[in-house]
């Protein structure tokens, strides 16, 4: 996240920025601070090595002694080297509309482009508009079915910032995926987002509830 003004209160951020996605969080997680107490590592490593590490944050008490930090571990992926994500995902033109309902049709998805060779000179929000793309960088959309990880549809090979998925042959609940290509690089983090897809307009009773089948199928009007 950027880290845009602290209030005695609050913080106010803008998510989704660098090589990563906009993702939702607990109530109650904790954030923390990179200051200028960092420090560098100029070992050579390759990309499939696994790293282990201490982490010892600093607060107005002191810094947390190494032997009570535990020891995480991260393998290497060429971070790098790979595209940034696309940025501001909309499924029929609302932003980031996870556990929507959409009732028939095809789903309409767009997002800005990102470039990593071009966001140098500050950190960008993931709302603001296009940047780049960078040469070669190719987008993929997938929808799978959220039961099985079932494929319904994908598309690959995008280079506008705008693509279309279904419709479905069946009402399902779906994730529908989101990512950068380039060179073989997917980027780091791909967006998702889970919707219920019914096929059809659901059917409502008199007084406005759903119609639902005796095995717990909602009804959906025929067509």
């Amino acid at each position: 996240v950027r880290v845009n003004t602290i209030t005695t209160n609050s913080v106010n951020i803008s998510r989704g920025c660098l090589d990563s996605v906009p993702k939702p969080h607990a109530a109650g997680v904790a954030i923390y601070f990179v200051s200028g107490w960092q420090a560098v590592d100029q070992t050579q490593r390759v990309a499939g090595q696994k790293i282990y590490g201490k982490l010892c944050p600093r607060t107005g008490r002191g810094v947390l002694d190494l032997a009570q930090a535990p020891t995480q571990n991260i393998t290497l992926a060429s971070r790098f080297d790979r595209p940034y994500p696309p940025a501001y995902f909309r499924i029929n033109g609302t932003p980031y509309p996870n556990g929507a309902v959409v009732e028939g049709g095809s789903l309409s998805l767009s997002w800005y482009h990102r470039d990593r060779t071009q966001q140098t000179a500050y950190i960008v929000a993931d709302t603001e508009g296009n940047i780049g793309p960078e040469s070669g960088t190719t987008y993929t959309a997938e929808a799978r079915k959220t039961s099985d990880n079932s494929l319904l549809e994908s598309k690959t090979g995008i280079t506008g910032n705008t693509t279309t998925l279904g419709p479905f042959t069946q009402d399902t609940q779906a994730n529908i995926d989101l990512w950068s290509m380039r060179d073989g690089y997917a980027s780091l983090q791909k967006h998702r987002i889970m919707i219920d897809y019914y096929r059809a307009p659901r059917r409502m009773s008199e007084d406005g509830e759903l119609r639902i089948a005796e095995n717990g199928t909602i009804r959906i009007v025929e067509g």
